[in-house]
């Protein structure tokens, strides 16, 4: 007779098994490469730009950020007046250039921004140059450039978007 408040073996056993098998697969999965984890990066901030989420947005840009004119804070309040001055936002991203070198990436993104006030829209669209590092897991935007509008943007998002 077994005593009471004790696993059979075979429950022991089984949930060895699923613990080993799960600490296996951890440690052999396959990681993404670089360049696919920046364009979730990337997507991540636009879906946050559109869904006005502050810290989705923020989650993809470093601490340490610096552009040599604006720092952290300085993209948090800009982030934060947009969000206020716009009933909605809409981004559309094209294929980036990606060149990953290490721990540190520099990324072309041709993007199209469409702000949405009122009856009123101001559409236009801009080549952002960013740099981004690893950290941790995590890769995140250190440096920014390309603010500026290119065009003003007069007709919807053509060939080469992506979601």
């Amino acid at each position: 007779m077994r005593g009471r408040g004790w696993p059979s073996r075979g429950l022991l056993g089984f949930g060895l098994a699923v613990a080993l098998g799960a600490a296996a697969w951890w440690l052999l999965r396959e990681e993404a490469p670089p360049q696919e984890k920046i364009r979730r990066v990337l997507l991540r901030a636009k879906q946050g730009v559109e869904r006005k989420n502050l810290w989705q947005v923020m989650s993809c840009v470093s601490r340490d950020y610096d552009d040599g004119v604006n720092r952290y804070t300085d993209v948090l309040r800009g982030l934060m007046h947009a969000f206020r001055e716009n009933d909605a936002l809409e981004v559309t991203l094209w294929e980036p250039e990606i060149g990953v070198r290490g721990e540190e990436a520099e990324v072309s993104l041709p993007v199209a921004v469409k702000g949405i006030r009122g009856t009123g829209e101001l559409s236009f669209r801009l080549t952002l140059h960013l740099w981004l590092r690893q950290e941790g897991r995590h890769w995140r935007v250190i440096r920014a450039a390309g603010w500026e509008p290119a065009t003003p943007l007069g007709e919807e998002a053509g060939e080469g978007a992506f979601p």
